[in-house]
């Protein structure tokens, strides 16, 4: 679902966090590795872009923003993280939409007869709704949601995707970490939102402003992955974004 909108951009974002891997533009090709956040003093200043993707996605977001304060912390340069790019990726209570509710039920009081209820999120039409919920009829392609139904077909899916299920509260607890991150640094933040999405709600975008009050933010017409139906409209709030940092118009 990113990649359309890493070519448009790839001048501009060196560094991509997307399902579990950090992505490199150079030139007309694009890097990945997985599971390591790494800032390459090689690569200079870097702009981050954490897009919203699926469950798992999210963990990336207070992970990255761990690894590169302990990192600055380190090298003592701060000012090499340019800015970060936000679309629909969630690290405040207020932006939990009203599922979240019974799944802190559930963290509090596990059951397995409630880990099998979950596992209705897995179904084919529950992938489809993810995908299509908020957005204009006809404006998502079936490829993305087509490729995630094939994934559900891997030995142990359901398990595995259970387990991250309940694991997210340890992403949830982190979310102060990652605020305090940005107060203590206050890097340039650009929030593009779904405004039609019940799992991450528009109040979770305007709560940059409580630790960066010059946050830019904006919503588009979509829901979850808000890139499957309006990349172009995102690309170049953008690009646009990346400009005004490279210009030092952003600091």
């Amino acid at each position: 679902m990113f990649m359309g909108i890493l070519y448009p951009l790839e001048r501009q974002i060196i560094l991509l966090v997307c399902r579990g891997k950090i992505y490199r533009c150079s030139g007309s090709s694009i890097h990945g590795r997985k599971r390591s956040i790494r800032c390459n003093r090689s690569l200079g200043t870097h702009t981050l872009y954490f897009p919203r993707t699926d469950t798992v996605e999210p963990t990336t977001i207070p992970l990255a923003g761990i690894h590169i304060k302990k990192h600055i912390q380190q090298k003592s340069e701060p000012a090499r993280i340019l800015g970060i790019i936000s679309q629909n990726g969630n690290i405040y209570q207020e932006g939990l939409g009203k599922k979240w509710e019974a799944r802190a039920e559930y963290w509090r009081h596990p059951t397995p007869e409630l880990r099998e209820q979950y596992k209705s999120a897995f179904a084919p039409q529950t992938i489809i709704g993810q995908y299509t919920f908020g957005t204009e009829p006809g404006s998502v392609s079936p490829d993305g949601y087509t490729l995630d139904i094939h994934y559900t077909e891997r030995p142990e899916y359901d398990e595995i995707q259970s387990d991250l299920i309940f694991d997210y509260q340890t992403n949830v607890a982190l979310y102060p970490a990652f605020q305090a991150y940005l107060r203590e640094y206050q890097p340039p933040l650009l929030a593009v939102w779904g405004k039609n999405d019940p799992s991450f709600i528009p109040a979770g975008a305007e709560a940059f402003r409580r630790d960066l009050p010059e946050a830019e933010i904006h919503f588009v017409d979509s829901g979850h992955f808000a890139l499957e139906s309006c990349c172009s409209e995102i690309a170049a709030y953008i690009r646009a974004f990346a400009d005004r940092v490279e210009r030092g118009a952003l600091k």
